[in-house]
């Protein structure tokens, strides 16, 4: 299972056509402070997908994009290590997730640390996506092209290697079309496969033990006869004698 999940977690290079390559993507001060909220948010609309995504994308990144430039390097070591408290310790409350971070810095970083519209999680979410897609390709291209090329100069005797190659091709590009879709949660779906059911299960859990599901009382006696407060999507009913409680 660990090492199915490192598979899925990175891009590894698998055969002879495939080698480490990185994408010279430049992300600007503020996306870089929406990144920041974006791995220390509460928001119930962002799934373990999304910070899957965004790790994906870190690690083909080519970091030479930012020279010496200090604040957007700090920045994107606060956003790798928020991936690691989130996906790796499954931290869900922001004050533990900055307290991990921070701590696993040492040293203050200028951030503007806020909650996020769920427009904006969706503009990560979908900007994300299309980096591993346009990355899928990029990484892909050489390999496309070569066997196109055998196609095309290969008789018809000799078709049958070529064309068991480049369905795999085709194969390879689409897993790696369905990995990079930008996650929703209103449209997530169960599937056996190791790394997909794994999302799921984790993602259900947090959903139902998020403690924004709950509505505190004001009143401590009806947070302890209620379980903590009312939860979502349950119903509940008061009753009391007239004047009760006035």
């Amino acid at each position: 299972m660990s090492n199915r999940r490192a598979s899925y977690l990175e891009d590894k290079p698998t055969d002879r056509y495939q080698k480490p390559f990185q994408i010279d993507i430049k992300f600007d001060i503020v996306e870089l402070d929406l990144l920041c909220s974006y791995v220390a948010s509460e928001n119930r609309s962002i799934g373990r997908g999304g910070f899957i995504n965004i790790r994906r994308v870190l690690n083909i990144m080519n970091p030479s994009v930012y020279g010496n430039d200090k604040q957007c390097l700090d920045k994107l070591d606060f956003i790798r290590k928020g991936l690691a408290a989130r996906i790796d310790k499954n931290l869900q409350i922001k004050h533990l997730i900055l307290k991990d971070i921070l701590g696993g810095m040492g040293i203050d970083v200028d951030l503007n640390i806020r909650e996020l519209e769920n427009t904006e999680i969706d503009w990560v979410n979908v900007n994300m996506s299309n980096i591993l897609k346009y990355a899928s390709f990029q990484s892909e291209a050489d390999k496309g092209l070569e066997l196109l090329t055998q196609l095309k100069s290969s008789n018809y005797a000799s078709r049958g290697t070529v064309v068991d190659e480049l369905e795999n091709w085709v194969n390879n590009i689409q897993n790696k079309m369905r990995q990079a879709k930008a996650e929703s949660t209103e449209d997530m779906t169960f599937s056996l496969k190791p790394e997909e059911c794994e999302n799921v299960i984790r993602e259900t859990y947090r959903q139902a033990t998020s403690p924004r599901n709950i509505l505190k009382f004001g009143t401590q006696a009806l947070n302890i006869l209620t379980g903590g407060g009312v939860y979502a999507k349950r119903v509940y009913v008061l009753l009391g004698l007239p004047g009760e409680g006035l």
